[in-house]
């Protein structure tokens, strides 16, 4: 398994935006299962090289909520199984996701971590809830220096890929036009203290036509 095969693997079990992670389990199903760890790998390494804060704020204005760990983890997914042209796009330049994501339609799959796991248990019979394959994916061999600077070498980041984020009006149209202009974002400042701190901090309203109104804050990533 190299990365080769792991795009096109993606690549046939991609039937639309939201994708169906079922079909990525049956198709991983298939592989042996040194193929299945191989798989797993190097796709646990394109979700790390994905955690960047510039391409968090852009899953930030796709969900249109108040994004956390978990759905910034979801949304690193979700843009895997975008397919390989999609995802080394989004991380050259984060505001090209406007012209992969429909609007009202990025529902990522929480299913899409366990389509491996999954894979690895029907192939050897196991139940569901078996974590067998927790313990050989930490003891197969990782991936080679060799393999992880090839992967590497096909990412081009955006300049300001790691840009720390600020709660700050304009900066979200600044460095992400077609997202913001995408999903007809009208923001307004509104200042607001935290009745346990008392401490002050910035929400912006972000309203969408006339139906409705989310308010989020933004921070940057933890290195």
């Amino acid at each position: 398994m190299n990365k080769e095969q792991f795009w096109e693997i993606i690549g046939r079990t991609k039937v639309s935006t939201n994708n169906t992670p079922d079909l990525l389990t049956a198709e991983l199903t298939r592989l042996e299962i040194s193929d299945i760890l191989r798989w797993e790998q190097i796709h646990n390494l394109y979700y790390s090289l994905a955690y960047k804060n510039k391409l968090y704020a852009a899953a930030n204005i796709i969900s249109q909520c108040c994004y956390s760990d978990d759905g910034f983890n979801q949304f690193r997914r979700w843009l895997i199984m975008q397919g390989k042209e999609a995802f080394l796009n989004a991380l050259r330049d984060p505001d090209s996701l406007a012209d992969v994501v429909e609007c009202e339609k990025y529902t990522p799959k929480k299913k899409i971590y366990y389509t491996a796991w999954k894979a690895y248990n029907r192939k050897l019979n196991l139940n569901a809830q078996d974590e067998r394959f927790i313990a050989e994916l930490y003891k197969y061999s990782e991936i080679s220096e060799k393999e992880r600077a090839e992967i590497e070498s096909e990412i081009l980041y955006a300049d300001d890929i790691d840009i720390v984020l600020s709660n700050n009006d304009d900066s979200m149209f600044d460095f992400l036009p077609k997202l913001c202009g995408k999903y007809k974002y009208a923001r307004t400042e509104k200042i607001i203290y935290n009745d346990s701190s008392n401490k002050r901090r910035t929400l912006y309203e972000i309203v969408e036509g006339a139906e409705k109104i989310k308010s989020f804050s933004l921070y940057p990533l933890y290195t």
